[in-house]
């Protein structure tokens, strides 16, 4: 009957907007978890240019007291 055939064609269009959800979720998932690995490598190199800048700081200033003698 056409109300049955309308149910079907509901439950098509449904599923078909769900899978191109499915799609976009899955996308949306990967950039999120290609975001987070450069995030954590940015925060490692950063830390690292600050050890240092702190080893720097230090030589410098053993320098400074050196010259200052």
């Amino acid at each position: 009957d056409d109300e049955g055939e309308i149910v079907r064609l509901r439950l098509r269009q449904v599923t078909a907007e769900n899978l191109e959800l499915q799609k976009k979720l899955i996308a949306s998932q990967r950039e999120l978890q290609v975001e987070l690995a450069t995030s954590n490598n940015m925060a490692k190199t950063l830390t690292a240019q600050q050890d240092e800048n702190i080893k720097l700081k230090e030589e410098l200033l053993f320098y400074k007291n050196m010259t200052k003698r």
